[in-house]
């Protein structure tokens, strides 16, 4: 067994399964409060978007990205899906593979989540969250387990400050890591729904302003990571598997119709990519730089 402690991937696997949850429940006021909403009881969300060809290695051979990913909530759970269908040119100028058969065809997730905070006073709240999940190609691969908790400081009524500590295991790399973010108008403009707001922190930071109470505009910056168990007669690394890791940005166009549904829709920037492949025996066969890429996305979200 592979373990790697506290690097870089290691922190994006971490806070891309648990921390958006974990913050936003660290700042929305508790069911019934009267100073914002309170947190619908039951959602459901689709989404779906692309990411434009890009080379691998030093060659011409490039892969292309389709998403479709979807996700329903009920109380304090959450239970995701993931699906990447990867579409691949030039075959032979890949850096692996044999130069005929497609590396791999369909990247999946498959998770479930638990979120849960509050309020302990006027200043101070609290949040915990909880996770399991398996990424895979065709089996159903090793779970990866996370967990963390924290509390917000309210340092006025507009801005506050997350900190928290959380840790994730997978049977290739493990680690524990601290979170901190600061926040202003967490829940999106000021008491008519309109103007600034803003999020700071890893791994990820966006800052918006909303119009009106049906449009809002956002930036975003972000840490993508996927690890991926290969399926059992992968072509390449068979039984083994692929890290993938990056950074984006985004700009977004937010709709909000009415109470119960919102759909968000723009583009984004991939850079800084890299993958990395390993064998049955969780030995690193090599890893590869990937050409930056611009993808666009459409999501559409309901709430109960």
């Amino acid at each position: 067994m592979i373990v790697r402690k506290t690097t870089r991937v290691l922190t994006l696997v971490l806070f891309c399964l648990l921390a958006f949850g974990a913050m936003a429940w660290a700042e929305e006021p508790a069911k019934g409060d009267k100073k914002g909403p309170a947190e619908p009881d039951f959602g459901f969300t689709v989404g779906g978007g692309f990411l434009g060809a890009s080379d691998i290695g030093s060659g011409s051979g490039s892969a292309s990205v389709s998403r479709f990913d979807t996700e329903l909530k009920a109380w304090k759970f959450s239970l995701g899906y993931d699906h990447d269908a990867y579409s691949w040119d030039r075959k032979e100028e890949l850096p692996f593979g044999n130069g005929v058969h497609d590396p791999w065809s369909d990247l999946k997730t498959l998770s479930l989540k638990f979120n849960h905070g509050g309020r302990l006073s006027d200043s101070w709240g609290y949040f915990m969250a909880a996770g399991v999940s398996s990424s895979y190609e065709s089996e159903l691969g090793p779970a990866a387990y996370s967990a963390m908790a924290g509390g917000r400081y309210r340092l006025s009524p507009k801005s506050s400050l997350t900190l928290g500590l959380g840790g994730s295991y997978h049977e290739l790399e493990s680690a524990v890591l601290p979170m901190v973010g600061f926040n202003y108008n967490a829940s999106g403009g000021e008491g008519d729904g309109t103007g600034w707001y803003f999020s700071v922190g890893f791994p990820h930071t966006h800052v918006g302003y909303k119009a009106n109470e049906w449009l809002g505009f956002r930036a975003t910056f972000l840490a993508d990571h996927g690890l991926y168990k290969l399926a059992d007669a992968n072509p390449i690394a068979a039984e083994g598997y692929v890290k993938q890791t990056g950074y984006g940005t985004g700009a977004f166009v937010d709709l909000t119709p009415s109470d119960n549904i919102s759909v968000s829709i723009g583009a984004y920037y991939m850079f800084a990519r890299e993958w990395e492949l390993f064998d049955r025996h969780e030995a690193s066969l090599g890893s590869y730089d990937v050409d930056n890429a611009l993808g666009g996305r459409l999501e559409v979200s309901f709430s109960f």
